[in-house]
């Protein structure tokens, strides 16, 4: 360890608190640390100017601080609200898809449950779980299918209001209407 010259100590009076202390290290070739040390042998503190600016500094970093404070809580948020990977499935939540897997879309379903889709319709099929498509008739056409079931033939009723098979019986099923075997082949 040098002993301090009068130069050095000269040179420490006049700039200690006036020049960055990275670049007063510099000049005296000394250590921030034996610098801030020799300082305080001589009472020398730092002038007004650099407490200013040092609780300039100081307001920035927590500034900072504050702002990375908030990206966390933003980060936290949307990570709660991602979907689920890779997670169990609870009773509850293979209770609810099926329950809702006629009613709704599975992209609703999947974010109701905050899964993927993909994942919803892993569910459904390893349950074979069978989306039926609800046959798109008009309130006239089903009031006609509800007066003529029993007056008419599946044949006559589909080829009258120009719809299948398929959707006539869905609408039968729907408004829980049958007929017996002799009249569905008339």
């Amino acid at each position: 360890m040098n002993r301090w010259t009068k130069d050095e100590v000269k040179i420490l009076k006049d700039n200690y608190g006036k020049i960055d202390i990275n670049k007063l290290s510099i000049i005296l070739s000394r250590s921030n640390d034996a610098i801030h040390w020799k300082a305080s042998q001589l009472n020398i503190s730092f002038k007004k100017n650099d407490v200013v600016e040092l609780y300039a500094e100081i307001s920035s970093i927590n500034e900072r601080i504050n702002s990375l404070t908030n990206d966390i809580q933003n980060i936290l948020s949307m990570i709660s609200t991602m979907p689920k990977y890779n997670l169990n499935w609870t009773k509850e939540d293979r209770e609810y898809i099926f329950l809702n897997y006629q009613k709704k879309s599975i992209k609703q379903i999947a974010k109701d449950l905050g899964r993927t889709p993909t994942s919803i319709l892993g569910v459904i099929s390893r349950f074979d779980l069978v989306k039926e498509k609800i046959p798109k008739i008009t309130e006239d056409q089903e009031n006609f299918i509800v007066e003529n079931f029993n007056k008419m033939t599946y044949y006559e009723i589909k080829k009258e209001l120009g719809i299948t098979e398929y959707t006539l019986q869905k609408c039968l099923k729907i408004k829980n209407l049958s007929k017996n075997k002799e009249r569905i082949n008339k």
